[in-house]
């Protein structure tokens, strides 16, 4: 069985924006636009994109929070500075640094959390590219997700810019199978029950051949036929007068 890429889409994680899959248009998929059309591609990619958005563990968030505390404690700083020129109590700047606190535990305790969310995305990822791999059988589509390879680059991936300018979290990849045993060429439009059962029939084998095929050796090896030749019966004469 072999397969051919038809399209490879990243998933990308900026740092002050939610992640998302990065894809062009569906006409620049010129492999793709032979076996998958176009309406289904685009139905399948914003399924994908919904998943991403509520089930990625974003890093966006943590960033803009990292942002305003610095900005409250720079805030607390200058407070606190014109506090003193103006003789006003100093447990107010204290007050400001509550909120700082507050993120900073929410931040850690997010991040601790952060691959146990990763290992849940895999999955929840993974049994949603088996379901769209599912429904479209008819087309011998395989929806798939892979790292990030040493031969991939920007272009292959649809990003706009080089491929180290970008935090590419995994790469999903669109797959044509194609059966290169079938006594005829298979078509994705005559892709039915009757074509898969006779290429299951060329495939796989027989059981009958595996019957033969396999030698079942139980108990110790077979000795080798032994003769044994005895010297004929010699009579005494004793002998001959008593059966006389």
């Amino acid at each position: 069985m072999n397969m051919m890429v038809l399209g490879a889409f990243a998933l990308v994680n900026p740092r002050w924006r939610p992640s998302n899959i990065v894809y062009k248009e569906y006409e620049n998929y010129v492999q793709l636009t032979q076996f998958l059309p176009k309406n289904i591609f685009e139905a399948r990619m914003k399924t994908i994109t919904w998943l991403i958005l509520k089930e990625f563990p974003h890093v966006c968030l943590d960033s803009h929070l990292f942002v305003l505390a610095l900005a409250l404690v720079i805030a607390a700083a200058v407070f606190a500075i014109a506090a003193r020129a103006l003789s006003i109590a100093m447990w107010y700047p204290l007050c400001i640094l509550i909120i700082p606190a507050m993120i900073a535990y929410w931040t850690t305790r997010r991040r601790g959390l952060y691959f146990i969310k990763m290992s849940q995305f895999h999955d929840k990822l993974e049994e949603c590219l088996k379901s769209l791999t599912i429904m479209d059988a008819a087309y011998q589509i395989r929806w798939s997700y892979r790292q990030l390879e040493l031969t991939d680059s920007g272009e292959s991936l649809g990003l706009k810019s080089a491929l180290d300018n970008h935090a590419v979290t995994l790469v999903i990849e669109i797959t044509q199978m194609r059966y290169s045993n079938c006594i005829n060429p298979c078509t994705r439009r005559n892709y039915n029950g009757e074509r898969q059962q006779r290429i299951a029939d060329v495939l796989l084998p027989t059981y009958e051949s595996i019957e033969q095929d396999i030698v079942l050796d139980i108990g110790p090896p077979a000795m080798e036929e032994v003769i044994i030749t005895s010297p004929p019966p010699v009579y005494t004469s004793r002998n001959y007068h008593c059966q006389q």
